[in-house]
């Protein structure tokens, strides 16, 4: 388990991240998990392989433009046409397919392998409710900023009261 390749995307244009993503792959990108759309997005559609397969599970970089139309990855869709590439959307609640919605067995999988050392967690956490308005904002400053990792956590939780003795 791990990566090949591992390409920083932050701060660069899309020409630039299509040069080190075809530096990266020169046979072109296989597979690819969209949650995000924005630059990268458009950049590795640019440098699909024949057949490559994407999914799409979020669009963040293009949640609160004005005219979702106007970004730049939409004509990139004719590069996945080219390549008879297959981009499948999904939405979480579809998931598991067999019984939707029942999460049993994948949170077993997971809770083993944060155990094991597989899979490691990274969160976010931000203090009571007064916070969570700033909270929220900080998911779209880009992940890898210093303000989103990623896992946004508001505690609402009080802290504990201090116990009278009878």
């Amino acid at each position: 388990c791990g990566y090949d390749e591992v390409i920083d995307y932050t701060n660069k244009d899309v020409a630039a991240l299509i040069k080190e993503i075809r530096q990266a792959a020169p046979q072109g990108v296989n597979c690819y998990f969209d949650n995000a759309g924005g630059p990268s997005t458009e950049a590795v559609l640019m440098c699909l392989a024949r057949f490559a397969r994407i999914s799409v599970c979020g669009q963040i970089a293009y949640y609160n433009l004005k005219d979702p139309m106007s970004a730049r990855a939409y004509p990139a869709t004719m590069v996945a046409l080219q390549n008879s590439a297959t981009i499948q959307g999904f939405i979480v609640t579809e998931r598991p397919r067999a019984r939707p919605g029942d999460w049993t067995a994948a949170q077993k999988d997971m809770e083993q392998w944060i155990l094991e050392g597989k899979l490691k967690v990274v969160e976010d956490v931000s203090a009571g409710i007064e916070n969570a308005f700033d909270a929220f904002l900080t998911l779209f400053h880009g992940l890898g900023s210093s303000t989103n990792v990623g896992k946004k956590v508001v505690d609402l939780a009080d802290p504990p009261l201090p116990m009278a003795k009878l």
